[in-house]
């Protein structure tokens, strides 16, 4: 992952983006590929960005702030070392209390499938919560009702 290649296209484009986080290279091949095709069936121009932790995530809203506030939809990863989706989400949702940062959906990916860990998650912020592996109409139909798409 190049963290400023990426943030440096959020810059020099227009387009509406989503952000794609996850610790595993393959988990994010795969979510972008099954967005392009959601993209194509709705006729929708979106870029996809990505990166590998939390720290990514909090990097990408930040600089997508300063500049063209492109960034609709956060996708996450709930376990990642460093920054974990939980907290950069908390982060975001403080900011966002603030007014520092615009409100962005974030849709948490997980591979909990218990209503503990559920609770949880949903207590840090997020507005929907996907359970890994992830389904291509699972992801169409949490983008519906987000109104990303």
């Amino acid at each position: 992952m190049n963290t400023k290649q990426s943030l440096k296209n959020i810059v020099n484009q227009s387009k509406d983006a989503i952000l794609v986080i996850d610790d595993n290279q393959f988990i994010r091949y795969s979510i972008k590929n099954i967005l392009n095709e959601i993209f194509r069936e709705f006729k929708k121009d979106f870029q996809i960005f990505e990166g590998c932790d939390g720290i990514d995530t909090l990097k990408f809203i930040m600089d997508d702030q300063k500049n063209n506030k492109l960034i609709k939809c956060i996708i996450t990863d709930e376990l990642m070392e460093f920054v974990d989706g939980s907290l950069s989400i908390t982060i975001l949702k403080q900011l966002e209390k603030k007014n520092k940062i615009k409100k962005t959906a974030i849709i948490s990916l997980t591979s909990f499938d218990d209503d503990i860990n559920k609770i949880n998650i949903h207590s840090s912020g997020v507005d929907a919560i996907i359970t890994k592996p992830c389904s291509r109409i699972q992801l169409m139909k949490t983008l519906q009702s987000l109104n990303i798409i």
